[in-house]
């Protein structure tokens, strides 16, 4: 999800600088057939960065696409960005325990409840 409203998180620096994860919960069921919930996250690993209100008026008035500009000048330099790909993980039997509807697309689960687990995947 690219867009928040009302939160602490404000206009990315750029794509290289840009977290994402999935909106729904998928179900995945594992090689013995059980079921899990899990949500993606994907972390990039030269940190998230935003600009302050006065940057974003004045990068955004001046480059429309300064996010797309950076990215790819990232990448002609051989500056390739990576994300880190985490998941969090629900056993279904588990799902009433919660104090939170963990399939509620309008929240984030809680990283004290359901942690990260990092997958094996960098993009």
């Amino acid at each position: 999800m690219f867009t928040f409203l009302f939160d602490d998180v404000g206009v990315s620096q750029g794509y290289r600088h840009m977290e994402g994860f999935s909106v729904n919960t998928c179900t995945l069921i594992n090689t013995n057939g059980k079921e899990h919930f899990m949500t993606f996250h994907w972390k990039p690993t030269c940190g998230v960065k935003c600009l302050l209100e006065e940057e974003a008026i004045r990068v955004g008035g001046s480059n429309h696409s300064h996010a797309t500009k950076d990215l790819s000048d990232s990448i002609s330099g051989g500056n390739y960005p990576i994300w880190k790909l985490y998941i969090q993980i629900i056993d279904p039997a588990d799902e009433d325990k919660f104090d939170f509807e963990p399939l509620d697309v309008t929240r984030l689960g809680r990283k004290t409840v359901c942690p990260f687990c990092q997958w094996v995947a960098w993009f």
